[in-house]
């Protein structure tokens, strides 16, 4: 998986699950490298059944939103995400894809700029990236108050 490698992590980790089926992280880690092998809906079937046997694993919760997102589910998604960050506050990358999840797919800007701002303060590395989008938020969000304001 570090190498990027998932489709050949795949029968790795189907094995490690098999044998350890309670162990979340590598259940987690088969969701992944299923989702990251385009293969949404294993991805799904593994992580739901991560969420039902772990209920408070912030990062399956996490996993569970993205897929959900890419599944056209925006609800389901807004619901692991929030429930992942209640679990951990301090979990950046809940942050970052409710940011993307906000900005992107349910249009509400000001929650998606708050998110990114708090992912970007969590996390340690000098995010480029994000750092940008935050800054077309500010630009939207100061047009769209503009605009109101005439």
């Amino acid at each position: 998986m570090a190498n990027g490698e998932y489709a050949e992590a795949i029968p790795l980790l189907r094995e490690i699950v098999a044998v350890n089926p309670d162990m979340a992280n590598a259940s987690v880690n088969l969701a992944i490298s299923y989702r990251k092998n385009g293969q949404t809906e294993k991805a799904y079937e593994t992580i739901m059944a991560v969420v039902e046997k772990h209920p408070d694993h912030a990062v399956a919760l996490n996993q569970l939103g993205i897929i959900q997102r890419q599944r056209g589910n925006f609800d389901a998604a807004l619901a692991a995400y929030e429930r992942a960050i209640t679990l951990d506050v301090d979990y950046a990358l809940a942050h970052r894809n409710l940011g993307i999840l906000y900005d992107i797919y349910l249009q509400i800007p000001d929650r998606a700029l708050a998110h990114y701002e708090k992912y970007l303060v969590l996390s340690d590395a000098d995010n480029k990236e994000v750092s940008n989008w935050i800054i077309d938020l500010e630009r939207r969000i100061a047009a769209a108050q503009k605009r109101n304001n005439q």
